[in-house]
Protein backbone atom coordinates (compact mmCIF):
# COMPACT_ATOMS: atom_id res chain seq x y z
CA UNK A 1 0.00 0.00 0.00
CA UNK A 2 1.48 3.33 -1.02
CA UNK A 3 1.18 6.37 1.16
CA UNK A 4 -0.45 9.48 -0.30
CA UNK A 5 1.92 12.45 -0.38
CA UNK A 6 1.12 15.07 2.23
CA UNK A 7 0.92 18.80 1.55
CA UNK A 8 4.52 19.37 2.62
CA UNK A 9 5.77 16.71 0.21
CA UNK A 10 3.73 18.23 -2.62
CA UNK A 11 5.03 21.73 -1.89
CA UNK A 12 8.59 20.43 -1.66
CA UNK A 13 8.16 18.77 -5.04
CA UNK A 14 6.93 22.04 -6.56
CA UNK A 15 9.82 23.93 -4.96
CA UNK A 16 12.39 21.43 -6.21
CA UNK A 17 11.00 21.64 -9.74
CA UNK A 18 11.10 25.44 -9.68
CA UNK A 19 14.55 25.43 -8.08
CA UNK A 20 15.86 23.16 -10.84
CA UNK A 21 14.42 25.46 -13.51
CA UNK A 22 15.97 28.51 -11.83
CA UNK A 23 19.34 26.80 -11.52
CA UNK A 24 19.21 25.87 -15.20
CA UNK A 25 18.45 29.49 -16.11
CA UNK A 26 21.27 30.70 -13.85
CA UNK A 27 23.64 28.25 -15.52
CA UNK A 28 22.85 29.75 -18.93
CA UNK A 29 23.46 33.25 -17.59
CA UNK A 30 26.75 32.17 -16.04
CA UNK A 31 27.87 30.61 -19.34
CA UNK A 32 27.11 33.88 -21.10
CA UNK A 33 28.70 36.01 -18.41
CA UNK A 34 32.05 34.20 -18.36
CA UNK A 35 32.44 35.11 -22.04
CA UNK A 36 31.68 38.80 -21.35
CA UNK A 37 32.40 39.76 -17.74
CA UNK A 38 31.59 43.40 -18.52
CA UNK A 39 27.96 42.52 -19.28
CA UNK A 40 26.34 43.49 -15.98
CA UNK A 41 22.83 43.02 -17.37
CA UNK A 42 23.46 39.28 -17.07
CA UNK A 43 24.21 39.76 -13.37
CA UNK A 44 21.00 41.73 -12.94
CA UNK A 45 19.09 38.78 -14.42
CA UNK A 46 21.08 36.37 -12.26
CA UNK A 47 20.22 38.40 -9.17
CA UNK A 48 16.51 38.28 -10.10
CA UNK A 49 16.66 34.47 -10.31
CA UNK A 50 18.53 34.32 -7.01
CA UNK A 51 15.84 36.46 -5.39
CA UNK A 52 13.09 34.13 -6.62
CA UNK A 53 15.12 31.10 -5.50
CA UNK A 54 15.67 32.66 -2.07
CA UNK A 55 11.94 33.25 -1.57
CA UNK A 56 11.05 29.69 -2.48
CA UNK A 57 13.74 28.29 -0.22
CA UNK A 58 12.59 30.47 2.64
CA UNK A 59 8.96 29.34 2.21
CA UNK A 60 10.14 25.72 2.39
CA UNK A 61 12.23 26.37 5.52
CA UNK A 62 15.42 25.60 3.64
CA UNK A 63 17.62 28.02 5.54
CA UNK A 64 20.94 27.11 3.96
CA UNK A 65 19.59 27.60 0.44
CA UNK A 66 17.88 30.84 1.36
CA UNK A 67 21.01 32.17 3.06
CA UNK A 68 23.25 31.20 0.17
CA UNK A 69 20.91 32.83 -2.36
CA UNK A 70 20.76 35.99 -0.24
CA UNK A 71 24.54 36.15 0.07
CA UNK A 72 24.81 35.64 -3.69
CA UNK A 73 22.44 38.53 -4.32
CA UNK A 74 24.72 40.72 -2.22
CA UNK A 75 27.73 39.47 -4.16
CA UNK A 76 26.00 40.40 -7.43
CA UNK A 77 25.32 43.87 -6.03
CA UNK A 78 28.99 44.34 -5.17
CA UNK A 79 30.08 43.24 -8.65
CA UNK A 80 27.49 45.47 -10.36
CA UNK A 81 28.42 48.50 -8.24
CA UNK A 82 29.66 51.57 -10.09
CA UNK A 83 33.41 51.76 -10.67
CA UNK A 84 33.72 48.00 -10.24
CA UNK A 85 34.98 45.64 -12.90
CA UNK A 86 34.07 42.00 -12.70
CA UNK A 87 37.00 39.64 -12.46
CA UNK A 88 37.33 35.93 -13.23
CA UNK A 89 37.50 35.30 -9.46
CA UNK A 90 34.00 36.82 -9.14
CA UNK A 91 32.74 34.39 -11.75
CA UNK A 92 34.52 31.50 -10.00
CA UNK A 93 32.87 32.36 -6.68
CA UNK A 94 29.39 32.69 -8.17
CA UNK A 95 29.93 29.46 -10.08
CA UNK A 96 30.92 27.69 -6.84
CA UNK A 97 27.78 29.06 -5.17
CA UNK A 98 25.56 27.88 -8.00
CA UNK A 99 27.22 24.47 -7.93
CA UNK A 100 26.58 24.16 -4.18
CA UNK A 101 22.97 25.27 -4.57
CA UNK A 102 22.54 22.59 -7.19
CA UNK A 103 24.11 20.01 -4.86
CA UNK A 104 21.75 21.00 -2.04
CA UNK A 105 18.72 20.72 -4.32
CA UNK A 106 19.85 17.26 -5.43
CA UNK A 107 20.30 16.20 -1.80
CA UNK A 108 16.79 17.42 -1.02
CA UNK A 109 15.45 15.40 -3.95
CA UNK A 110 17.16 12.26 -2.69
CA UNK A 111 16.62 13.01 1.00
CA UNK A 112 20.34 12.83 1.73
CA UNK A 113 22.59 14.91 3.95
CA UNK A 114 22.93 18.49 2.80
CA UNK A 115 26.39 19.97 2.18
CA UNK A 116 27.35 22.98 4.26
CA UNK A 117 27.59 26.53 3.03
CA UNK A 118 29.86 28.15 5.61
CA UNK A 119 32.93 28.10 3.36
CA UNK A 120 31.09 29.95 0.60
CA UNK A 121 29.57 32.41 3.06
CA UNK A 122 33.05 33.25 4.33
CA UNK A 123 34.34 33.65 0.77
CA UNK A 124 31.47 35.99 -0.11
CA UNK A 125 32.02 38.06 3.03
CA UNK A 126 35.75 38.28 2.25
CA UNK A 127 34.92 39.50 -1.25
Amino acid sequence: MTQEPNETDILLGVFLEEATDLLDAMSVLMQQWVVDLKNTSLLVDLKRHLHTFKGGARMMNQGSLSTLAHQSESLCDSIIAPNTQAQKKDYDLLFAVQDRMHAIVECLKHQSTLPGIDDLGRAILAH
